[in-house]
């Protein structure tokens, strides 16, 4: 498993404000479902892809109108491109959204940074070398940095969770202070000691969060409790509900936010779907029902780097409830 070093911070949490505008956007293709032959076949695992599967006797077919976001934060500042295809930056935040336009709903899905899955693996050269278990944040240093890489990252949650990924957007580091202060401030209850990274963030203070702390708020993770990323996620979603409030209540106020918001960050966001088609779709589903999930596992310490191991049986179920429907 290639090394990382535990120190680098871990992102852009604020990314997830743009899942709220951006988010409840760009995955949206107002298209009908795919009409292909049904197959029929007993259900042998959690990474069994099927149209129809048959779990404890029971059948279920795939969701029809669904479509797939693959959010990601990456650990680098500025308009970074990867010559040598292996130093892309870590995608140290990992959000897949979920959107059901038939039970109108939204399930943010994260995922832990640290997850072991085969990632691919590109020579200096950009050829494919094949795949090894590593952590699932360095599937997106082989690339360029850019759109190459977001979808070799798309190719290792896929192989997680074994359905198809659609589309991808990513920001880099610089996005955190430009998304926070884009809302005016996001205020938050501290529950970690955070004063190691900012003095006024301590235990139980009521903070409208800057740019600078925001970072601070969301990233830390060294010293901080203990020092593991599914703390550091729970603190993340607490400041990204916040965010997603005050995100929701300027789009109600000003048809303009996304573009403004796109326009804001520019070159930090990387995605694969058109600014008006973000900005179009974020209408239509920012008032769908938004479910956050996270997938339990055991998180260890292997040869001196943190590692996370999903759950299977709890990521089959995910995987069942949220892209399946049962067959009365």
């Amino acid at each position: 498993m290639k090394r990382r070093r535990d120190q680098k911070p871990a992102v852009v949490v604020l990314l997830a404000a743009v899942i709220t505008a951006l988010l409840l956007t760009a995955v949206l293709w107002h298209r009908e479902p795919d009409i292909t032959p049904e197959t029929r076949g007993e259900y042998t695992g959690p990474y069994t892809r099927r149209d129809t599967i048959t779990v404890n006797g029971r059948q279920y077919a795939q969701r029809g109108r669904l479509d797939t976001l693959l959010m990601l934060g990456i650990d680098q500042s500025g308009n970074v491109t990867s010559a040598d295809h292996r130093s892309g930056g870590q995608a140290d935040f990992l959000r897949l959204l979920v959107v059901d336009h038939e039970q109108k709903r939204v399930t943010q899905i994260e995922l832990d940074r640290d997850t072991v899955v085969p990632i691919t693996v590109l020579s200096v050269t950009g050829v494919r070398r094949g795949t090894r278990e590593a952590q699932i944040c360095l599937a997106h240093a082989f690339g360029d940095g850019k759109l190459e890489s977001n979808a070799l990252t798309a190719e290792a949650v896929s192989r997680l969770l074994n359905v198809p990924i659609r589309n991808t957007l990513s920001v880099n580091l610089d996005s955190i202070p430009v998304i926070n202060d884009f809302v005016g401030g996001v205020t938050v209850t501290v529950e970690d000691d955070l004063t190691a990274a900012d003095p006024t963030l301590t235990p139980g203070a009521v903070v409208t969060l800057t740019g600078k702390q925001a970072e601070a708020f969301v990233r830390s993770r060294r010293g901080v409790g203990d020092g593991s990323n599914p703390q550091r996620m729970k603190r993340q979603q607490v400041y990204i509900s916040g965010l997603m409030t005050r995100l929701k209540a300027r789009m109600d106020e000003n048809q303009n936010t996304i573009p403004q918001l796109t326009e804001a960050l520019g070159s930090s966001l990387c995605t694969d779907i058109s600014r008006g088609r973000l900005t179009n779709d974020a209408w239509v589903a920012r008032d769908y029902e938004q479910v956050y999930v996270t997938i339990p596992g055991t998180s260890a310490v292997k040869n001196g780097f943190r590692v996370f191991y999903c759950d299977e049986q709890a990521l089959a179920q995910l995987v069942l409830d949220v892209f399946y429907k049962p067959i009365d």
